[in-house]
């Protein structure tokens, strides 16, 4: 059997879930997003919890990603809306709903109420975390450091400097984008985990800037209250970078490049699955029995 969805069939898939997203309430939309906060909150304390008391740089940085791994992954498979997997979907679907404004603002609304669930997610997960006292001090010491090394750029207080974060985060959501594409085109639970196993542990070995990760560092921090770093620091100077760049970074280095390679690709949905023409002429027992069902496909792309 064939475990991995082709490329073209995968934007598809893609677009679907944008489409799904949008059918939810303002309330759905909410708690989704609320989990996905919590859950990379989690992820960021996994992280840290599994690299403090690792000496040597190298091991110490692949399990800071390897921490991540669980939380991004609670996150695709529970269904939970995150802001830089929404990143990669939302602009697709506005470029095919375009010359609809309703459904364009309705978007740009669940974009934000995304961003903004996420944050209050990991606020929520840190508040938690400070009530039930878990933060050991070793923990607390090496998160501060974590913390430090990301407003970093504030000590030169320049324009170019807060744009170097802005940079980071772009391909921290290019990293990220192809996970969730990765896990996306998997068929199966091994598969997914192995497609976004690179991506994932890449971003946060290597550093870059991913604002729901950040999210969680720095408010399970900053609400433990044993850092140095400033609320204002790490607003200012990474989470608002962070997030526009997450934005670009999967706009043109994922949506846009996916979009343009297969514009004009015949993707046909059956009962609510994407398949290529190939797929039909294949003729592969599940397409075949989604047919019978459904004789007349709709073109999607």
């Amino acid at each position: 059997p064939d475990f991995t969805r082709k490329a073209d069939a995968l934007v598809c898939t893609i677009i679907e879930d944008s489409e799904g997203l949008m059918k939810q309430t303002f309330v759905q939309q909410t708690i989704l997003s609320l989990l996905a906060g919590g859950f990379i909150a989690l992820g960021a304390l996994l992280s840290v919890v599994l690299s403090y008391e690792v000496e040597s740089e190298g091991p110490r940085q692949f399990l800071l990603g390897v921490g991540f791994i669980g939380g991004f992954s609670t996150v695709i498979f529970s269904g939970a809306a995150l802001f830089t997997e929404v990143n990669v979907g939302m602009p697709m679907y506005l470029y095919r709903h375009r010359k609809n404004q309703e459904k364009v603002l309705k978007a740009l609304a669940a974009w934000l109420t995304v961003w903004v669930g996420n944050i209050v997610g990991a606020l929520l997960f840190g508040a938690l975390l400070k009530a039930a006292d878990h933060l050991k001090t070793g923990q607390a010491q090496y998160l501060d450091t974590i913390l430090r090394t990301k407003v970093e750029q504030r000590e030169n207080g320049t324009f170019g400097a807060w744009m170097r974060v802005l940079l980071s985060a772009m391909v921290a959501n290019w990293l990220v984008g192809m996970a969730a594409l990765h896990a996306k085109s998997a068929r199966t639970l091994i598969g997914k985990l192995a497609g976004l196993f690179f991506p994932v542990v890449a971003f946060s070995a290597i550093g870059f800037q991913h604002s729901p990760a950040n999210m969680g560092f720095f408010f399970i921090g900053l609400i433990d209250d044993r850092t140095s770093v400033s609320w204002g620091g790490a607003i200012g100077w990474n989470l608002i970078p962070a997030s526009i760049g997450n934005l670009v970074g999967a706009a043109l280095f994922v949506s846009l490049p996916f979009a343009i390679a297969f514009n004009g690709k015949r993707i046909l949905k059956l009962k609510n699955q994407c398949y290529t023409i190939e797929d039909i002429e294949q003729e592969t027992d599940g397409v075949s029995a989604a047919k019978k069902q459904d004789p007349n496909p709709s073109v999607v792309i």
